[in-house]
């Protein structure tokens, strides 16, 4: 299993440059040694919410962005559960990256045809 920045740890802290003053609220994935979390809102399985999707909706929010690592697992799993959970969405292309060149590559094909890329 790949191995990610695990809260509390060395290098997955906040950058000492980012103004975090207007941060109302953090949502952590990935809380699970034993289950992949590349959604923004559940883990892999779809056993553990992060609580996203209530705190979004509570807010009335209706329309999210995406962007990040990677594009072709993260992004993708973030972008398929917030589609299902109801959110107008879109991928902001430009602040995305992939892992696998092959595979971004249908990723987003699959973005642009349902109209969900912006730069």
């Amino acid at each position: 299993m790949a191995r990610s920045l695990c809260r509390s740890t060395q290098g997955a802290e906040f950058a000492e440059t980012l103004d975090t003053s207007r941060i109302g609220q953090v949502f952590y994935k990935g809380v699970d040694i034993a289950i992949d979390s590349y959604s923004t809102f559940f883990d892999n399985y779809n056993l553990r919410a992060t609580g996203l999707d209530d705190f979004l909706k509570h807010a009335q929010v209706d329309e999210v962005y995406f962007a990040g690592l990677a594009t072709d697992y993260c992004v993708l799993y973030s972008v398929k559960d917030a589609r299902a959970l109801g959110f107008e969405t879109f991928v902001i292309i430009d602040c995305c990256r992939d892992i696998d060149l092959t595979l971004v590559m249908y990723v987003v094909l699959f973005l642009r045809c349902k109209n969900l890329v912006r730069r």
